[in-house]
């Protein structure tokens, strides 16, 4: 993959901070917005690949719970639960 001048730019500014290797994991379902969610360390520890299976299973849990809250804010006010008329009198 050929990386951008600003793909460049972002790396180096990661490496003043002292981010190192990092690992992505992507979440592209159709129809819904896309995201990642990455895991990074620090510039002087290799990613250790013995634990690239539970960062894998923490990336998609955590974006599951984006994507139900992304659902709940997206619902539409119809669906919104609301006291009728009768409701109200019987609070007054």
């Amino acid at each position: 993959m050929t990386l951008a001048p600003r793909d460049w730019e972002m790396l180096d500014r990661g490496r003043e901070e002292g981010i190192g290797d990092g690992f992505t994991i992507p979440a592209n379902v159709p129809g819904e917005a896309f995201g990642s969610c990455i895991f990074a360390n620090m510039e002087d520890r290799p990613i250790d690949a013995t634990k690239l299976p539970l960062a894998q299973l923490a990336g998609d849990f955590a974006l599951e719970a984006a994507r139900r809250l992304w659902h709940v804010r997206d619902l539409p006010t119809a669906e919104t639960p609301r006291l009728t008329d009768r409701q109200r009198e019987r609070n007054a």
